[in-house]
């Protein structure tokens, strides 16, 4: 975890760095601009890491990791919701192959290869 947060930090500042020397800023800073930034950095990086690695712990790491492949469906949903994009046909599509693939790699199955395994083979005869 401590690795992420010096990854985070680093990339921020280097980010940030480009920012002020590329971009002209469009906002003000005050009161509530500064609220929002601490409001986005607690849930999207604190709480969001912190739940990430307690999922790791509690389970299989790929089967895990592969909910990680919501976000950017998550992400078109949030902007049309807030926003008002327009959504297409090929988004639902494309959600939908999404959560097929997710299904595909959590379902639960026995491998074929316990029924060959000498050890189970032993114990169901």
């Amino acid at each position: 975890m401590v690795l992420s947060a010096y990854q985070m930090l680093t990339g921020g500042i280097g980010l940030l760095l480009l920012s002020a020397t590329a971009e002209k800023p469009v906002f003000d800073i005050n009161s509530k601009s500064i609220a929002v930034v601490l409001l986005l950095a607690f849930f999207c990086s604190i709480v969001q890491f912190s739940c990430w690695y307690y999922l790791l712990q509690q389970g299989d790491a790929a089967r895990t990791s592969s909910f990680l492949l919501l976000a950017p469906l998550f992400g078109v949903l949030t902007s049309w919701l807030l926003l008002g994009e327009q959504l297409h046909m090929y988004v639902a599509v494309g959600g939908a192959l999404i959560c097929a693939g997710i299904c595909l790699v959590n379902r639960n199955e026995r491998k074929s290869e316990d029924k060959y395994n000498p050890k189970t083979a032993a114990v169901e005869s």
